[in-house]
């Protein structure tokens, strides 16, 4: 699946999921910080890492900013990730 060994042994030993979403250029989330999109909160998920380009961001804070084209990582329930998958790509 394109995940670290590390990430896929964790996920083994959980209930939660793990979600990769690409932020499109008509995202709510596309240019605000973690913390002003709620997007962790309202989902009931943890972003545990955002990929800009070839940089990634490891546990990132509520000022992180997201910008279209970065990937998110999450881990949450599997109804929250896939919601994260739709507002990333700028639908509801």
């Amino acid at each position: 699946t394109g995940l670290h060994p590390v990430i896929r042994e964790a996920l083994e030993h959980t209930d939660e999921s793990i979600a990769k979403a690409v932020v499109g250029p008509n995202s709510v989330v596309a240019g605000r910080t973690l913390g002003d999109s709620k997007i962790g909160s309202e989902l009931a998920l943890r972003i545990i890492a955002v990929r800009r380009a070839q940089k990634w961001i490891f546990n990132p804070g509520k000022d992180t900013e997201t910008k279209e084209g970065d990937t998110l990582i999450a881990v949450g329930s599997k109804i929250g990730c896939a919601k994260l998958r739709r507002i990333a790509k700028g639908r509801k």
